[in-house]
């Protein structure tokens, strides 16, 4: 989660990275008719980014088709993704499952909207997710987490899931294995709540969604509060002799230094990498990635529709 006063001026920077970006939103073809170019389609919901006639807000929320499967990766703060779906002619009672990337309200607060309209697709969440996170970034508590009561009240849509959890076909969730994440909610000053106790984030209730492509693996990520770097890594380690072709959602690097960002941006490079489809929490660092990477870079909005 990052802040929601830089949605402005982050929006320029994203065009600037897209020049030929088009304002309308680009749905062609209805969600359940197959395209057969395609292995994988994309549909941003929401971002903090839109196109003509569609809704923003901070938060992220991904409608992704693949294998035959309709996921929905988040559902923003709001109810606004279910309106751009609206819009857009989507209907979210065909989804056949949710994956909701973290615990916090930006990617979660959609989830009551959500169940009113989808009757029986499970949720997907990490099996340390409670309604717990709480943010210090602006020098005092602010809680950031999950609707209070929502966990209870449809406790049979929730599905916890631990490791390497596979959901559909070609598909699986993925949580954290990498070491000393306490650290980045540290550094970061995320919290969690057990009883009446604050303790530094360690993103246990963070996980990924992977997608696999043939040899090649899919990452989707919500914020990459783990960094994606490391988020990157876990995959390749649970997924040995494939390649990760793309890395889709936010990167939480909007706070981090151009000499971080053009870091990763090289380790990228080196990775073989092929696309990196983001937004929300990358805010004005998709610029910098966009000069290292050149076109495989893409930053998305409310609206667009990538096919992968």
């Amino acid at each position: 989660m990052a802040n929601p006063s830089q949605m402005e001026e982050n929006e320029t920077k994203r065009d600037a990275a897209d020049p030929k970006r088009d304002s309308k939103p680009r749905v062609q073809r209805p969600l359940r008719q197959r395209d057969e170019r395609a292995v994988m389609k994309i549909t941003v919901l929401i971002d903090n980014n839109a196109n003509e006639g569609l809704k923003a807000e901070w938060g992220l929320s991904l409608l992704i088709e693949h294998e035959g499967a309709v996921y929905l990766a988040d559902t923003g703060a709001t109810d606004a993704f279910a309106e751009n779906a609206a819009a857009l002619g989507i209907d979210l009672s065909t989804v056949d499952a949710c994956v909701l990337s973290h615990a916090h309200f930006d990617h979660a607060g959609g989830l009551r909207s959500f169940f009113a309209r989808n009757r029986r697709a499970p949720v997907f969440v990490a099996k340390a997710t409670e309604e717990n996170c709480w943010s210090a970034t602006k020098g005092e508590l602010e809680y950031i987490g999950i609707e209070r009561g929502l966990l209870e009240q449809h406790r049979d849509r929730f599905v916890r899931n631990e490791g390497v959890t596979p959901i559909g076909p070609g598909a699986w969730t993925l949580e954290h294995s990498t070491p000393g994440l306490l650290g980045v909610g540290e550094a970061q000053k995320m919290l969690v709540k057990h009883g009446e106790k604050l303790s530094a984030d360690d993103f246990a209730h963070e996980h990924s969604l992977v997608l696999a492509e043939g040899t090649d693996i899919v990452v989707v990520s919500g914020c990459s509060h783990a960094g994606a770097a490391a988020i990157i890594e876990e995959a390749r380690r649970a997924f040995p002799g494939k390649r990760v072709k793309a890395i889709v959602g936010g990167l939480h690097l909007y706070d981090r230094s151009e000499d971080e960002v053009v870091a990763f941006a090289h380790d990228l490079d080196e990775s073989g990498i092929e696309l990196v489809l983001t937004g929300h929490c990358t805010g004005e660092a998709v610029s910098t990635l966009a000069r290292v990477l050149g076109p495989r870079v893409s930053a998305f909005r409310s609206g667009d529709v990538h096919v992968i």
